[in-house]
């Protein structure tokens, strides 16, 4: 895939009548990824996530109450270790690899990027179609929504807009929801359940 050619280019509000009638639209904090990589959050950055999650208008789950997105970003750095030794232990993941486990395990049509994300998200669809083509498993590589570099950020946490195919399981869960645990139990087990049919795939 081509993401340039590929990309729709949207204003800071991430706003889309094709979007909204074929997909369902919500929010992922994507706080692991970042902790991953950092042993803290300044106090101001910190302030500005609650605030954010706070005013947020869409539906919202965290990748910290998500646990298998971070096992199958390791996962993917680690068999792609195995067969690249150039790669430095020490920073064993990177951005592709959290994409490609999003991508997988929360079935995401689209994601909001700035120009200088689409190379990850071509990787990302790479690894995630070179798994699933190895299960037998139908594909659909995710699009990237183009967005203002300065869209809102928690620090270099991000609050990333995603959306959601409106006939996908996720997107069913998403719009059955009672309150925020009940979403992220059930987003959990739905996450479980489609890792534990990755897993052959990666040994």
């Amino acid at each position: 895939m081509n993401a340039a050619s590929a990309a729709m280019q949207l204003d800071p509000n991430i706003h889309s009548t094709e979007l909204d009638t074929l997909t369902l639209p919500w929010l992922l904090l994507t706080d692991v990824e970042y902790f991953s990589h950092q042993l803290t959050l300044h106090g101001a950055s910190l302030k500005a996530t609650q605030q954010n999650c706070v005013n947020a208008t869409l539906p919202l789950t965290m990748e910290s109450m998500l646990p298998q997105i971070r096992t199958l970003a390791i996962l993917l750095a680690a068999k792609r270790q195995h067969y690249d030794h150039t790669v430095i232990a020490a920073q064993l993941s990177e951005p592709a690899d959290w994409l490609a486990a999003r991508i997988l395990l929360l079935q995401i049509s689209h994601i909001a990027i700035d120009l200088q994300q689409l190379i990850h998200l071509d990787l990302a669809n790479q690894r995630a179609a070179n798994l699933s083509q190895k299960l037998n498993l139908v594909f659909t590589p995710a699009l990237p929504v183009l967005v203002n570099h300065n869209r809102p950020k928690t620090g270099t946490i991000t609050l990333l807009p995603i959306w959601s195919s409106t006939n996908s399981k996720i997107a069913t869960l998403i719009k059955q929801q009672q309150d925020t645990a009940t979403l992220h139990r059930k987003l959990q087990t739905h996450c479980q359940q489609s890792l534990q049919n990755l897993l052959t795939g990666l040994f």
